[in-house]
């Protein structure tokens, strides 16, 4: 099939969507055998811990710490990507947009390549935007922009779950698996 291929669309030119082609794996809290060893601090039980990406799962946290903090969606226009460096460092760079695309932020950070300081580096680059998105909005090149960049955010009750978040890079969707 890579004989159909007319282009591959670089990082420089598309920063994907968030955790675009990341799998997460849940299951429910008071399922012993599938919770059987829990490690802590986001990491995934004994049972599919053979599944999990090391490199992928906390580049997933660091996004969605990115995320998190601009309080977006499926349907919020942000994307980014974080990755490894020759020299062992997480590069972040993000891209948020206005919902018809004509107006657009771009961001990038980079700091140390475990979970606390990339998720802080999310977090970072989120508060980041909203310092830009004032600024830009105090000399009225796009105002009420903070605005455009807010979706209403879908409420869980995750109280019968206990979420294992594996991460694997091997395709172009988003899947959470539910194992009851």
């Amino acid at each position: 099939m890579t004989d159909k291929v007319t282009t591959i669309l670089s990082i420089e030119d598309m920063l994907p969507a968030i955790t675009q082609g990341a799998i997460g794996i849940a299951c429910r809290s008071n399922d012993d055998k599938m919770a059987s060893r829990m490690m802590i601090k986001w990491r995934v039980a004994n049972y599919i811990a053979s599944m999990n990406h090391d490199d992928t799962w906390l580049a997933v946290a660091c996004k969605r710490a990115l995320l998190e903090t601009l309080d977006g969606s499926c349907r919020t226009p942000i994307a980014s990507y974080a990755h490894r460096d020759v020299d062992g460092y997480c590069v972040l760079q993000c891209l948020v947009a206005s919902p018809d695309g004509k107006r657009v932020l771009e961001t990038s950070r980079r700091g140390l390549y475990a979970l606390d300081n990339m998720v802080a580096m999310g977090k970072d680059a989120g508060k980041g935007y909203f310092q830009k998105l004032a600024l830009v909005s105090s000399i009225g090149n796009l105002p009420h922009l903070e605005e455009q960049f807010r979706h209403e955010i879908i409420a869980f009750d995750s109280s019968l779950y206990r979420v294992f978040l594996t991460f694997v890079s091997l395709c172009d969707v988003t899947l959470i698996f539910y194992f009851v």
